[in-house]
């Protein structure tokens, strides 16, 4: 299993390197303590608060780094604290991962991008900073041959796709969460992950007998 963390501090990071442990069998189903841990593999920005790549280390074989950036989008002020002045960086993070077996179509080694766009670029505070952050995208996805891109998009995650691939990118989505609010209004988290440089393979996770629930959902 590889995960991708947008604000990972250290003690989280502490956390998932620890030794693996078996659930609580007292413990009521499906809770936490009922679960069985998990030692990872980890990668984490050298900051108190980054992105993280991991990966469980029952499964994996390495996790190398091979690419790391906090890159700076420009000064906003901070809508607490009396407004003052902050620095805005995006932050990205490529990462070659070697798997005891296959991982679907992909094969054993792939290269894995996790991204944490900052918000006032996200939304297109800075038109021209954010064209230009889609084409420096582009190019780390081919300059590390990106296999699986995943991050937080915020308010851009329905940008990725379409931007990408006016771009040359051959990218198709893997996963992301949409629902419905109690008044029926359409709506998604801003994180997401696609399949680069190859045609993906994805299933409906609700059985057909629901029709009638999903035609309600309206996705």
């Amino acid at each position: 299993m590889i995960i991708g963390l947008a604000e990972c501090q250290l003690e989280t990071e502490n956390v998932l390197r620890a030794r693996g442990s078996v659930g609580d069998v007292t413990a009521p189903q499906g809770s936490l303590e009922s679960r069985d841990g998990f030692a990872y593999l980890t990668l984490r920005g050298c900051e108190e608060s980054s992105i993280l790549l991991g990966i469980r280390s029952r499964t994996g074989n390495s996790l190398e780094l091979l690419f790391w950036e906090r890159r700076r989008e420009g000064t906003y002020r901070r809508s607490s604290g009396g407004g003052k002045k902050a620095e805005a960086y995006t932050r990205c993070m490529v990462a070659k991962v070697d798997t005891h077996t296959n991982v679907g179509f992909i094969g054993k080694t792939h290269n894995v991008m996790a991204i944490h766009l900052h918000n006032h670029l996200a939304n297109n505070k800075w038109p021209k900073k954010l064209q230009a952050f889609w084409t420096w995208l582009m190019e780390k996805l081919v300059r590390f041959d990106v296999n699986i891109l995943m991050g937080d998009f915020n308010m851009s995650l329905f940008s990725v796709i379409p931007e990408l691939r006016s771009r040359g990118a051959e990218v198709e989505l893997g996963a992301w969460f949409p629902w419905k609010s109690l008044l029926g209004t359409a709506m998604s988290d801003s994180c997401g992950m696609c399949f680069s440089t190859c045609q993906a393979s994805t299933r409906c996770t609700r059985a057909l007998g629901t029709s009638t629930t999903m035609a309600g959902m309206g996705f």
